[in-house]
């Protein structure tokens, strides 16, 4: 009878195991969004600054000074999407960047990115 007692209690154990390994999991795929800006950069051009109002919802970030201090729109755009992640942190998803995009009419990254 004992050692029933004792798989069931290391039943359990694998159980939180498996939940903290999911909950890691979701966070680490909000985390690996920057994987995305190099494509949106190369392919958003001024449009950077239609995103930037619906992901900045905030206005914490200060679009002005970015336009003045990169030359290049590519550097424009991915200066944006690093520091709105930085500030948004959990809320800065893989699913908000899409729908940010499909809500500027950018489908055409959106397929680039995929779903």
């Amino acid at each position: 009878y004992m050692p029933q007692e004792s798989n069931t209690n290391t039943t359990d154990s694998a159980f939180v195991i498996t939940v903290d390994v999911g909950s890691a999991a979701q966070e680490q795929q909000s985390e690996d969004i920057s994987e995305y800006f190099y494509v949106i950069s190369q392919h958003i051009g001024d449009d950077w600054i239609k995103l930037a109002s619906i992901l900045d919802d905030s206005k914490k970030i200060d679009v002005k000074s970015i336009e003045d201090r990169e030359i290049y729109t590519f550097d424009k755009a991915y200066k944006f999407l690093e520091e709105w992640q930085i500030i948004a942190r959990e809320s800065a998803t893989k699913n908000r960047l899409l729908g940010a995009l499909k809500a500027i009419k950018r489908k055409d990254i959106v397929k680039l990115i995929g779903i």
